[in-house]
């Protein structure tokens, strides 16, 4: 990335704050800019009121429930994302559950930093 391109920002929805910061310092060690971390639906959708990141990070289970209105408002914008979660992609259902990429945890920093790249791509592929 050259000094002129802008940083792509990545929406972080996490409600474990040992796990969100882990996936920011992965993410900013990437060089990317990190948008949150958010713990809950309202939160993160009241961001998305205002803000447009490239690319998103969820966890299905945060504190107000799944992140199932967070990822059909990010459908609706056209935003990729990524789910990163213990809960099991088998049983998961609604649209977070149409994710780009469903990592499990506990992941790598390999599997987070590639699934956001995935939807990066996926972005410019749009464009």
């Amino acid at each position: 990335m050259t000094e002129h391109q802008e940083k792509a920002s990545i929406l972080v929805v996490e409600d474990e704050i040992v796990v969100s910061m882990l996936i920011a310092d992965i993410l900013s060690d990437s060089g990317l800019n990190v948008a949150g971390p958010f713990r809950s639906n309202r939160d993160s959708l009241d961001f998305l009121t205002y803000e447009r990141p490239d690319a998103a990070v969820l966890d299905f289970n945060i504190a107000d429930g799944d992140s199932g209105p967070v990822a059909q408002r990010l459908r609706e914008l056209g935003i990729p994302f990524i789910v990163a979660s213990a809960f099991p992609k088998e049983i998961a259902t609604g649209p977070a559950a149409k994710a780009l990429r469903w990592i499990t945890k506990p992941f790598s920093e390999t599997d987070l930093t590639e699934g956001v790249c995935a939807c990066l791509f996926s972005t410019q592929l749009k464009t």
